[in-house]
């Protein structure tokens, strides 16, 4: 596994690259939603004891390990944001960017036996190095409004109103700017509607002038 120098003294973060380490995300996944006991997502496969999705084709997979064991995992998707998502991201509203400008951060789980708070922060903080990596300058993700504010912390800023997504339920759009410019143009594009001083939620400005940067959609 390609090494995200993200550690600490009894665990590790790297990029899951062979088949045997994008498995052991795969298993995890299931392991954690067994865990819950709670409905399993229709990508389990349960003779297998895996949760594989179409997604995961040219993702990039995190995996934190204590040891042998995984403990945690998340899901970059740099480029390949899925057309389903497109509309509850509102995507057209950065139509002046390219599809590698933008990125998406999902399936961020962590072991309960083995819970860290830093564990999860680690797992956001190294996808977000490997979507700078990759030439991304939005890092999206969707997340229930009570996990919102978590991500938050970690330099994401709701820029929508709640949206309900077929399968997922309500969620809050998030993201996060990589560059300062980048920030800038967020902040001209979408007006905050939480109040003023709250610098954690935008809502979209929806006039057709609103300014858009260049470079073009490939």
């Amino acid at each position: 596994m390609d090494s995200t120098n993200a550690e600490s003294a009894d665990w590790t973060i790297a990029v899951a690259q062979s088949r045997q380490e994008r498995e052991a995300v795969f298993r995890f996944r299931y392991e954690c939603w067994s865990a819950a006991k709670g409905p399993f997502p229709s990508s389990a496969i349960h003779g297998s004891g895996v949760v594989r999705e179409v997604a995961d084709e040219g993702a990039v997979l995190l995996l934190a390990s204590c040891g042998d064991r995984a403990v945690g995992t998340a899901r970059l998707q740099a480029g390949t944001i899925p057309i389903e998502l497109a509309r509850p991201l509102a995507l057209s509203e950065f139509r002046g960017y390219s599809r590698q400008s933008c990125a998406l951060i999902d399936q961020v789980l962590v072991s309960r036996a083995f819970y860290r708070p830093a564990v999860g922060d680690a797992l956001v903080r190294a996808a977000g190095r490997e979507a700078d990596r990759r030439g991304a300058r939005f890092l999206f993700c969707l997340e229930s409004p009570d996990q919102s504010r978590y991500f938050a912390t970690l330099g994401f800023r709701v820029y929508l109103p709640i949206v309900s997504v077929p399968g997922m339920g309500e969620r809050m759009p998030l993201v996060r700017a990589a560059h300062r410019e980048d920030e800038a143009w967020l902040s001209r594009h979408f007006l905050n509607f939480a109040g003023p001083g709250d610098p954690f939620s935008f809502v979209a400005r929806r006039e057709e002038t609103a300014g858009s940067p260049g470079g073009g959609r490939e």
